[in-house]
């Protein structure tokens, strides 16, 4: 049993915010992966969208995608090493064959208003330079940096903010472990 550190509020679960995490397949998965874990772990799974755990099979991921970012409170950019040179993240003035997904996401985060937070895996932000003019924006945007050798101290300051941005979720998260019985009560009958 854990001890019941905030009110749990019954009503709790009407309120479920949405973290979204934004990443390249080929830059890093294993950050958005751990990420997820541990936001999971913290806020619950529910409260974390991360495309292929939470689209299911047959589904038009599309559409998915879109609606999953304009429902978030939060989005996190997920930068590794080959974000920028990444395949579909070609912004040197070569034509892309497909849809660069993490553009698309991140563009329709700043079009409805979602907070976009950048996630640095050991890297730098890149330039307004390095980048498309419509994703310019995100090198304005304060951004969260894990190192390897500080990760779980990384992450923990992370989950942190987002508590203090998404505060419901807390409730949230609370109110889930009550009802798995890992909260002790501190009512007397």
């Amino acid at each position: 049993m854990l001890p019941e550190s905030t009110n749990c509020q019954a009503d709790a679960m009407k309120h479920n915010p949405h973290i979204f995490i934004s990443y390249r397949e080929a830059d890093e998965p294993f950050g958005a992966v751990l990420l997820d874990y541990t936001l999971s772990a913290r806020f619950g799974s529910e409260a974390i969208f991360r495309s292929v755990r939470s689209i299911p099979l047959g589904h038009d991921f599309a559409t998915a995608i879109r609606l999953a970012v304009r429902r978030s409170v939060v989005l996190l950019a997920v930068v590794g090493s080959r974000w920028t040179t990444a395949p579909h993240a070609d912004y040197q003035g070569r034509a892309c064959e497909s849809i660069d997904w993490v553009r698309e996401e991140i563009t329709e985060a700043f079009r409805f208003g979602v907070r976009v937070i950048p996630v640095l895996l050991d890297v730098d932000l890149p330039s307004a330079e390095e980048l498309p003019s419509d994703l310019a924006r995100l090198t304005r945007c304060q951004y969260m940096r894990i190192r390897h050798r500080d990760a779980e101290r990384d992450l923990d300051r992370l989950a942190q903010e987002l508590a203090e941005l998404l505060p419901s979720a807390t409730l949230l998260a609370c109110s889930n472990r009550h009802a798995a019985g890992l909260v002790r009560s501190t009512s007397r009958s």
